[in-house]
């Protein structure tokens, strides 16, 4: 909880917002990367068998 206040009077402060910061916790399972596609492009699977957050 300490860690998501800091977070939101963070982006409160940035960007002036006094509602709450909305926060999504995601589980990817295939993440696509790259910065001069498609030369450099990579992928990365997830199991999601590790249970880590």
């Amino acid at each position: 909880a300490d860690r998501l206040a800091r977070i939101d009077a963070a982006y409160e402060e940035k960007y002036g917002v006094e509602h709450g910061t909305p926060v999504f916790a995601v589980r990817p399972e295939t993440v696509l990367a790259w910065s001069e596609y498609p030369a450099d492009a990579t992928r990365w699977r997830f199991d999601g068998r590790s249970g880590e957050a």
